[in-house]
């Protein structure tokens, strides 16, 4: 069974960028994305700080220097993981 990739980081986004929404799977949960199809873009949709979470792509952890050209393509599996304070 292989394994699929999303593009590349500073590669072409497939979908976004044609006008087209991108299905993606977020924290385990469906999800159509309109935004330009970076990362970064998607956390902004979303809400999400970028200062305040950490994100993984495929199962690969994302810096946050990455998430402008880090490229989402249909299928791709983005898991966010928040932090918050306690003790």
């Amino acid at each position: 069974m292989s394994r699929r990739r999303s593009a590349s980081y500073g590669g072409q986004a497939r979908g976004a960028r044609e006008g087209r929404i991108l299905k993606l799977t977020v924290n385990g949960e469906a999800y159509e994305h309109r935004g330009d199809g970076t990362l970064l873009s998607l956390l902004d949709e979303m809400g999400v700080d970028p200062e305040r979470v950490a994100a993984m792509l495929n199962d690969r952890v994302v810096p946050k220097a990455e998430r402008g050209t880090a490229h989402l393509a249909p299928g791709d599996r983005v898991e966010l993981l928040t932090f918050a304070p306690g003790g």
